[in-house]
């Protein structure tokens, strides 16, 4: 090997480097003294690798009466010490593999620590940009516009009306939850009936037709004034909130119509355990959410509200209901999309399962039970009373 070369090569490199680290990134830059010492370390590695082969070699001499002289000495003192001359190869061979591996361990610690740098630059990042959004949406003028602007509730309830289409058919649906309700046996207790995000009022107004309580909650600054020129009671707040503040034991029949998949999973889950809490012993839920076990409705109808987050399949629901202790005594299906739209030839097997997967039921329904059993109630982790 060419010592001279390897040296010229090795210094190259690093010049070529030093011309990169101009442009480096923050992150490349907080690691130059470390990146300069393991450089050092790499040329004065490449140097004991590059004459790790010459120990106890003769070097190369002039033919001159001297070096003939120095030769002949030399081999002498080689055979005097024929022991110990292996002993330093070894040694030699020994530290260039050490070298190595303290150069390999380093670099890659280097690289983890690059990185980690890059990953803590990306997330300061992101955290000045949400900072400024917090700063922008928490200033009174953003505050002020919030409160004061109603068009965008206005748009949700017109278009939430033309999707819930003509209220007849709509209260007519609802008549059967009401027979359902009034057929159980033992029957269920007396009280007020709820409705979460009520909207235009259909379930209130069915509620009231039965002879029955209602009251409702609704968020929308468009639905409020709406449901009180029919004299429905209405609370303006967010269900969640509600439940949470009500008092136990509060309602009969608890309705939530097409809010679950508005909600995050967590807050989902905190929809269901408050209607648990605020339900009377032997109370019923009424849950009714868009099925996304029908393409058709899954994705691409749930959708045509902003407001739907992820529709919560029927099996979900169920578990989450019956997670809670309460027990799951009608399960429907509603809004079956017309033969007509379904595939021709429906008698073979596979059109079938074709036309059950892209067409069918678009809506679910789930009606519980809490046990009529008094007593407090528990997290099913035993961990203490409801929240």
């Amino acid at each position: 090997m060419n010592l001279q070369k390897v040296v010229h090569d090795i210094r190259g490199r690093v010049i070529r480097e030093a011309g990169q680290r101009a442009t480096q990134a923050p992150a490349d830059r907080a690691l130059l003294p470390v990146s300069d010492e393991i450089a050092r370390l790499r040329f004065l590695y490449e140097q004991l690798f590059a004459i790790r082969n010459s120990v106890g070699r003769m070097p190369p001499s002039p033919k001159t009466l001297r070096a003939k002289t120095g030769t002949i000495l030399i081999r002498v003192v080689q055979r005097m010490l024929f022991w110990y001359t292996p002993q330093i190869q070894r040694f030699h061979n020994a530290t260039t593999e050490v070298a190595e591996n303290v150069c390999s361990a380093m670099e890659t610690q280097t690289a983890a620590l690059q990185r980690l740098f890059t990953e803590v630059g990306e997330i300061r990042s992101e955290v000045r940009v949400r900072s400024d959004q917090i700063a922008t949406h928490s200033s009174p003028d953003c505050a002020e516009s919030a409160v004061d602007d109603t068009g965008f509730d206005h748009y949700l309830f017109a278009l939430q009306n033309c999707l819930l289409g003509p209220e007849a058919k709509r209260e007519a649906e609802l008549q059967e939850y009401v027979a359902t309700i009034d057929s159980l046996a033992p029957p269920i207790p007396g009280g007020p009936w709820l409705d979460l995000a009520c909207g235009r009022g259909d379930w209130l107004k069915t509620v009231r037709s039965a002879g029955r309580e209602g009251y409702g909650v609704e968020s929308n600054a468009a639905a409020l004034p709406h449901c009180k020129s029919l004299g429905l009671n209405v609370a303006g707040a967010d269900p969640v909130a509600y439940l949470r503040n009500c008092a136990e034991s509060s309602f009969a029949v608890i309705g939530a119509f097409h809010i679950l998949d508005r909600y995050p999973a967590r807050q989902a889950f905190e929809l269901i355990r408050g209607s648990v809490r605020a339900l009377k012993p032997g109370g019923v839920l009424i849950l009714e959410s868009p099925n996304p076990a029908s393409l058709l409705a899954g994705a691409h109808e749930a959708w045509f509200d902003p407001t739907h987050l992820r529709p919560m399949p029927a099996f979900t629901a169920e578990f989450l209901l019956e997670y809670f202790g309460l027990c799951v005594i009608m399960q429907k299906t509603l809004h079956a999309v017309p033969e007509e739209q379904h595939l021709p030839f429906a008698e073979l097997d596979l059109v079938r399962q074709l036309n059950s997967f892209l067409y069918g039921p678009r809506t679910y329904a789930l009606v519980a039970r809490r046990s009529a059993v008094a007593g407090e109630l528990r997290e099913p982790n035993g961990h203490g009373a409801f929240a």
